[in-house]
């Protein structure tokens, strides 16, 4: 069989884009296409050669398709993967099951867990993702009786810049403080941070801010540098790769699953508890600090000023957890990371966190994650 004809075009610019490219990279080495593809960003036109293209598929995120949209359905299998709306009759828009929500619901156990109660969510207007994240970052809080405020501006305001930037500002002076607040994107959660450096409202002490993509030049740069989470992008290219092979070869497509974000990736802007109790700052600080070496519960209560039994109930007044409970959720992060971060067995990351036992290991990992450490490794590579 001939090789498949592909046109790609995503942007590079983004770290986004770039881990659906990555995970389109690996499908199509695997099914021997023939890649058509240049480096660009989501704003540019569609490149003239589209125009008269006679392959066999393009996956598209230019904003304005207006080449791949005239391609006669019949020839070449069009997916549209920016907006349903930009679609012409023909064109299949393809979208993650699922993603924008899995990605709020993370953002919002993630605050809960570290005790904030006042929440906000800052997103794009005509970005398609932002209205999922929204919706996950609700619908996650509202599970536990807590709301947030919400603000949406353009992507890209142009003459109206310093308009929205007084309206941002306007907005994060209106919230009531300590307040953590998710924003729709990396590049977008970076304006944030630096209006409220400006501005004087400390972060994370005031505020906490986390983002999406896990950009990792961008969050590094930043002062404070910014907590991200990953969403699982390059299993989406994959998927989406998959969905178009099938389409090319008129079979059909393999059955839509959700994929669900990776985790958050901890950085200085949200590394704080919001609680206003010493002997739970005191407490989650050890144990923050003591994931090769965890100390016994006993012993994290004494260097908190409490007993056992009175830092259990702040911890449930505070965290609504035990403190057994967020010490397994905090080795299990650890573990989540070195499994993306390092090529360690799981056997050397279960003995750098202390667990001596592999059983109770996969135990703890499963229940945290629904998967094996294997697993998780490998569908996020």
């Amino acid at each position: 069989m001939p090789s498949k004809r592909v046109a790609i075009l995503i942007e590079s610019s983004t770290q986004y884009g770039r881990n659906l490219l990555l995970g389109i990279a690996k499908f199509a080495r695997l099914h021997d296409w023939d890649i058509k593809f240049e480096q660009g960003g989501m704003n540019r036109p569609e490149p003239e050669w589209l125009k008269n293209w006679d392959g066999d598929g393009v996956i598209t995120r230019v904003k304005n398709p207006s080449y791949s949209n005239a391609l006669d359905p019949k020839r070449t299998v069009v997916i549209n993967n920016y907006s349903p709306e930009s679609c012409a009759d023909g064109v299949h828009f393809y979208t993650p099951t699922d993603n924008g929500a899995s990605v709020g619901n993370v953002a919002a156990d993630y605050f809960v867990t570290k005790g904030y109660r006042n929440f906000a969510y800052i997103g794009i207007s005509d970005a398609p993702y932002s209205p999922l994240r929204q919706q996950g970052f609700e619908e996650a809080l509202a599970k536990k009786q807590l709301t947030c405020q919400v603000h949406l501006d353009p992507e890209h305001p142009g003459d109206q810049l310093e308009q929205t930037r007084q309206d941002q500002l306007t907005f994060l002076k209106s919230l009531p403080l300590p307040c953590a607040i998710f924003v729709a994107n990396d590049s977008r959660a970076t304006e944030i941070l630096n209006l409220c450096n400006a501005n004087g409202l400390s972060i994370p002490k005031d505020i906490a801010i986390i983002g999406v993509d896990n950009d990792e030049v961008i969050c590094s740069l930043c002062a404070p540098t910014l907590s991200s989470i990953s969403p699982n992008v390059t299993q989406m290219g994959w998927d989406m790769a998959a969905h178009l092979d099938a389409l090319m070869n008129h079979t059909s497509p393999p059955e839509r699953k959700p994929v669900p974000a990776i985790q958050v990736f901890e950085r200085q802007s949200t590394k704080i508890e919001a609680v206003d109790d010493s002997a739970v700052t005191r407490a989650t600080r050890i144990i923050q600090n003591s994931v090769t070496t965890m100390p016994s519960i006993e012993d994290i209560a004494r260097a908190s000023g409490v007993s056992r039994r009175t830092l259990e109930r702040k911890f449930q007044e505070n965290l609504k957890l035990s403190v057994k409970a967020y010490i397994n959720q905090t080795l299990m992060a650890r573990a989540k990371t070195l499994l993306l971060d390092t090529h360690f067995t799981v056997e050397h990351i279960a003995r750098q966190l202390g667990i001596s036992h592999m059983q109770k290991f996969y135990h703890l990992f499963a229940k945290e994650t629904g998967t094996t450490p294997g697993n998780f490794r490998q569908s996020h590579q």
